[in-house]
């Protein structure tokens, strides 16, 4: 009688689609905050036009919401291109998760 051994150790693979799922997790929640914040200063600017202190702090608001989102779709668009690169079958055509955003 032969001796089966199963190993059930995670491969470098595995690991790497485990963190891929949880960027695809955390960059959208990001983003909404980041859009959520944009709109926030964009009504705090407006409610507060004849204040020069509520418009600067809505225009902070507005600029660091803008280079969070430009910053967080760079990443992901980065991992997207990577993971097509480097990891090309574990794509949506062999039932992994994409990384690149699908819009249309």
């Amino acid at each position: 009688m032969p001796l089966t051994t199963h190993t059930t150790g995670a491969t470098l693979s595995s690991l790497v689609g485990v963190f891929l799922n949880f960027i695809n997790t955390l960059i959208p929640l990001l983003a909404g905050f980041a859009l959520i914040l944009f709109l926030w200063g964009g009504v705090h600017y407006v409610y507060n036009s004849s204040e020069t202190k509520g418009r600067a702090e809505g225009r902070q608001a507005i600029i660091w919401s803008i280079i969070a989102l430009f910053v967080l779709f760079s990443i992901w668009g980065i991992l997207g291109l990577l993971t097509n690169s480097l990891l090309p079958g574990s794509q949506q055509g062999s039932g992994g998760s994409s990384v690149v955003p699908t819009m249309f």
